[in-house]
């Protein structure tokens, strides 16, 4: 094969690879519907036992979409929620 026909077999993958990607179906996004923020809940995180914190309406950083205000562990990294349920690792 020459760099003629290297070039041609390139360029026709790289069509054929926008056509399929074309027939995909795409995901509809659903509307976001603004929500007050929700009542503090009782109790706290079941793994560190520290007080739930408020996390303001937003829009995330990852994937810009919008989401409601929700409460969540105050302790960092931890990302369980009220009424969650935490599998326990101990034996």
């Amino acid at each position: 094969m020459n760099d003629e026909n290297a070039t041609a077999l390139i360029a026709a993958i790289g069509r054929l690879a926008a056509a399929v990607e074309a027939m995909r179906p795409q995901q509809q996004q659903q509307a976001f519907v603004p929500r007050p923020a929700p009542e503090e809940p009782e109790g706290a995180c079941p793994e560190h036992g520290t007080a739930w914190r408020l996390v303001p309406a937003g829009v995330s950083k990852k994937t810009g979409n919008k989401y409601n205000a929700f409460w969540a562990c105050s302790t960092q990294g931890c990302n369980i929620k009220p009424g969650q349920v935490v599998e326990s690792l101990a034996f």
